[in-house]
């Protein structure tokens, strides 16, 4: 009985984000707000254009890095500073969406309700669905 609860939660939660997700959708305007959004974004399209772990910006630090280490001194340049995998799920959206700000939207939406659902179940298993809904909701 308590694991039909917990999928109960969970589903719930889940139904819950992918709703709020809808609301700003439509609600809130389709921009990037952080610089480091514009860089993944850029380097995601850099990817699913077959250019590799490359980008074309960077910073000046890097660039003396480069230097120092017989990089060439124009774009694109290897991606030394930032993480691959969010790069490597916009490069994955932009295939299906095309390299555009929705997309980038569209990964941080699909990762936050894979988030709410995530910790809904895990506070679900490990204490009650109790639990796991009040984290759940706190995500959201």
């Amino acid at each position: 009985m308590a694991q039909k609860a917990e999928v109960q939660v969970t589903g719930l939660v889940g139904a819950f984000a992918i709703l709020e997700m809808a609301a700003l959708w439509f609600l809130s305007p389709h921009t990037l707000s952080f610089p480091d959004a514009f860089h993944y974004a850029e380097m995601g399209r850099q990817l699913y254009r077959g250019e590799g772990f490359t980008s074309l910006q960077t910073y000046p630090y890097i660039l003396s890095w480069y230097e120092s280490h017989g990089v060439p001194l124009t774009p694109p340049w290897p991606n030394v500073a930032r993480f691959p995998l969010i790069t490597i799920l916009y490069a994955a959206v932009f295939h299906l969406t095309g390299p555009t700000v929705e997309g980038v939207l569209l990964t941080g939406a699909i990762g936050f309700v894979f988030l709410a659902v995530g910790v809904t179940a895990l506070g679900a298993r490990l204490f009650s669905p109790a639990a796991g809904l009040i984290a759940g909701l706190a995500v959201c």
